[in-house]
This record gives structure tokens, C-alpha cells and sequence, in this order.
């Protein structure tokens, strides 16, 4: 069995304003956006989700693989090191900006994932307040293998509820080691 994945998108996952984990913490960190433009984003977190997320990392030895336009300019390293999380989390390619509206591909994310699982396929959980529920059943038809689909709501991220959800599904799958 090839190793699961936690397919993990920031923004209304990680992030969140109505954090329901009773340790919201609030910092800022200033993203350069293009044209020289910056902007000093609020970052709403809680230490106990991300630790949890880490902990289901190392009980399962799941991949996590950042799917989040903070992989844009970098930004990525400046919130891992703000946040101290999401180290070692592997990153798929984002496609550059383009056109008059700067717009990102449409379905790029679905399409970074789906390509991934082509080049490795193996469990996974996709994690995406605004994908999952558009593309959720592109991917359950796209692939074999077993997956976990969560669409948290945006305000409030990724709850305990969903990270017990992550727990018994990684519990549920074989182990890589054949026990």
C-alpha cells in the first residue's frame, strides 16, 4: 500500500475566522503581492489543530501536501515560519496568473491532485472549503483508490470533527508495513 496523503488547502482549512478549537490565536504577516502591492493579512489558527494535524502525520505516516494559493511567490515559507507548522509538507506546482484579470485556472487544484495521483496513486484526503464540494465528484470518479473528501465551511475551518473523520479513515486503511 503507497503511503496516504492530506491534500491540504490554507485559507478556510487552516485559517479560519470562527476557529471552533477554543485556542483561536490571531497574528499577521505581510504578503507581497504582485506589482510591488502588499498587504498585512490577519491570520486566524489554532496551535491545537495544527498540532493535531501533525500528529496524525506522524501516527500514520501520512504525506501532507500543501494544494493552496499560498504556495504563490513563496508566501508558503513565510507562513510556515510565522505559524511554526506545516513543515516538511511537499507542495504540488501552481500555475502563474495570467490575463487581464490575473485569474488562476479555474480547476487547478483538481488538476495538480488528479495528476499527482496519476504519477502515485494512493489513498488520500483532500481537505478544500471551495473545491471539494465543486469537484467532489470528478475525483470519486476519477480515482480507485480510497479517499476522504472534506469541505469544511470557511468561517470556521477544519474542525475536530473532521480531523476524527481523517483519524478513522487512516485507521481504516491497510498498513504499509502488511500488519
Amino acid at each position: 500500500m503507497t503511503r496516504a496523503r492530506f491534500y491540504l488547502d490554507i485559507d478556510g482549512c487552516v485559517l479560519a475566522d470562527a476557529l471552533t478549537w477554543g485556542d483561536r490565536q490571531t497574528t499577521t504577516l505581510r504578503v507581497k503581492h504582485g506589482g510591488g502591492f502588499g498587504m498585512l493579512e490577519t491570520l486566524n489558527y489554532s496551535r491545537t489543530q495544527l498540532d493535531t494535524i501533525e500528529t496524525l502525520r506522524h501516527d500514520f505516516d501520512v504525506e501532507l501536501v500543501i494544494l493552496s494559493t499560498w504556495l504563490e511567490d513563496g508566501h508558503i515559507h513565510h507562513l510556515q515560519k510565522k505559524l511554526n507548522a506545516l513543515h516538511g509538507a511537499r507542495w504540488l506546482p501552481i500555475p502563474r496568473r495570467q490575463g487581464m484579470t490575473q485569474e488562476l485556472p479555474h480547476a487547478w487544484k483538481l488538476d495538480a491532485l488528479l495528476a499527482d495521483q496519476a504519477d502515485n496513486p494512493g489513498p488520500f484526503i483532500w481537505a478544500d472549503d471551495d473545491e471539494v464540494p465543486v469537484h467532489d465528484e470528478t475525483v470519486s470518479e476519477a480515482v480507485s483508490e480510497p479517499v476522504l473528501l472534506l469541505a469544511p465551511t470557511s468561517a470556521l475551518g477544519l474542525t475536530p470533527a473532521h480531523l476524527e473523520q481523517t483519524r478513522a479513515f487512516l485507521a481504516g486503511l491497510p498498513r504499509m508495513d502488511g500488519a
